[in-house]
């Protein structure tokens, strides 16, 4: 795996935007802008999604009293075919564009090639994206929401919302130190009804790989962040780094905070490439900011699957992507 220490490069800026569920999860008083109606009283859920977009791109730049023209690149991706939410969004903005895909892991993917860019003195000011849509999601990989299918209790909930955060290299209170970038694996899974398991084999990998590199411990950190493996997968992770004699007490896993599981009907939990983002630009960024955690690693975890692939019976190839955050 290609693993890059970062040394000027700081989070800026973040802008938040979600769904009605996540509202009533426990972190939907942390977001910027939250919905009532997945529509957002438009025509279509793709138009939604695309507008949750362009919202945490402002948002994020409001903060700061800039305006969309001052980015020198917009870095972005989602879950529908040819990233069409972003690059729809990208025609809105009047610099450069890089459209990336990584499935639920395209937040952290986004960033280290962000990061990249900043590090090097490449640019200056690089907004990087990403969004997903419970609706789009189903439509796109499962059944449009009007067939009501029956799903197992293995599923995922695909998370409605957006995050953006602006990347620079004027110091702040969180900089970006190290980072790796994930390696596609598959395993023979075949399951599109539970996905965590799958992407739980990547998490461990990438985890492992990012340690051994940088020789760090896994309580270097206090707290290793994975992206979407939900209460299945998670345990699955934690029991692969106990039979390597490693106790990682330390792990959280996005799917398992953005909603309450107990209370709201999500299965095994959140999923979705807005999952990552909204707990770690909320939740995880506020721990670091008041002192409670020095240094994180978010692991943002991916299931690379086509539903024509599925429908062949192919596996589902996965991935994960990783990158350090300190509090400066």
């Amino acid at each position: 795996m290609l693993h890059i220490n970062f040394n000027n490069v700081y989070v800026s800026s973040t802008g938040t935007v979600a769904g009605r569920k996540e509202k009533e999860g426990p972190l939907g008083d942390l977001f910027d802008k939250t919905y009532s109606d997945n529509l957002h009283g438009l025509k279509s859920y793709e138009t939604a999604e695309a507008q949750m977009m362009k919202e945490a791109n402002s948002i994020a730049l409001n903060k700061l009293g800039m305006k969309l023209e001052d980015i020198d690149i917009l870095i972005a991706g989602d879950l529908n075919n040819q990233i069409a939410c972003s690059s729809k969004v990208s025609g809105l903005i009047n610099s450069s564009f890089l459209g990336v895909y990584g499935a639920c892991s395209t937040s952290m993917l986004a960033t280290l090639t962000g990061s990249i860019l900043v590090d090097k003195g490449i640019a200056n000011n690089v907004l990087v994206s990403s969004t997903s849509s419970f609706a789009t999601a189903e439509r796109q990989f499962r059944y449009p929401i009007e067939y009501g299918g029956p799903k197992k209790f293995t599923t995922t909930y695909t998370v409605t919302g957006s995050g953006a955060m602006l990347l620079k290299n004027t110091p702040s209170e969180i900089k970006i130190t190290e980072g790796t970038f994930g390696q596609t694996f598959d395993t023979g899974w075949t399951n599109v009804n539970d996905m965590g398991s799958a992407m739980s084999y990547a998490a461990y990998n990438t985890i492992k790989s990012h340690l051994i590199n940088f020789n760090h411990h896994a309580n270097y950190y206090d707290a290793i962040v994975t992206g979407d493996l939900s209460s299945i997968g998670s345990k699955i992770l934690y029991d692969m780094f106990k039979e390597d004699g490693i106790d990682l007490n330390n792990h959280l896993d996005c799917g398992n905070l953005i909603f309450d599981i107990e209370k709201q009907n999500v299965f095994a939990g959140g999923s979705g490439a807005a999952c990552c983002p909204l707990v770690t630009y909320t939740k995880i960024f506020n721990e670091l900011k008041n002192g409670k955690y020095k240094r994180v690693l978010v692991v943002a975890t991916g299931a690379l699957h086509d539903p024509i692939y599925v429908f062949q019976k192919k596996s589902i190839p996965v991935i994960a992507h990783a990158v350090t955050f300190e509090r400066s």
